[in-house]
């Protein structure tokens, strides 16, 4: 929501003249809220340009729709991967993700080896041939299966990824 204040500002008026504007419902305003936020029109007010705007406009259309479509289809590949993780991974993916949230820190291979090192709570259980067996294998899936690009989506949706491995685990 744009503050009317900033609005008018933008427009040079005054905000009573946007509240009026606001209950005529000009469409000026109904585009401004739909497709932008304070923050875009604070940077404009103050740069004359809004950031991503400028990016946008480097990019046709065409290619813009292709970048979306590949994202889509890299989560929906990444959400069928986690689906088919065994659950006990799942299990481990939900700690290790939540240990990285906690310290703040990116979750990678190298970052999941070491937690395994610790012996979280649920690798304490198997007895140390299973849990070398299941380090082999999980870490496995995360190396060859889980592609970079999938990685980096995970640490941008930490959280979101906990969410669904825990929704994936009451369907197995």
């Amino acid at each position: 929501m744009i503050k009317t204040v900033t609005e008018a500002k933008l427009f040079g008026v005054t905000p009573r003249a946007i509240t009026n504007w606001k209950k005529e419902k000009k469409p000026i305003l109904l585009f401004l809220e739909k497709y932008f936020k304070e923050k875009d029109i604070l940077e404009f007010l103050n740069s004359n340009k809004i950031n991503k705007m400028e990016l946008i406009s480097l990019i046709s259309e065409e290619e813009l729709k292709s970048i979306i479509s590949q994202r889509v289809l890299s989560v929906e590949s990444l959400r069928a991967k986690l689906v088919q993780m065994p659950q006990s991974a799942k299990i481990i993916m939900i700690e290790q993700l939540e240990y990285c949230i906690d310290k703040n820190i990116d979750f990678t291979l190298d970052i999941a080896e070491t937690i395994f090192a610790k012996n979280t709570m649920s690798v304490a259980a198997f007895d140390k041939e299973v849990l070398n067996l299941f380090k082999k294998k999980y870490l496995y899936y995360l190396d060859k299966i889980i592609v970079p690009k999938e990685i980096d989506y995970i640490n941008q949706h930490k959280q979101e990824i906990i969410e669904l491995l825990q929704i994936y685990r009451t369907m197995d």
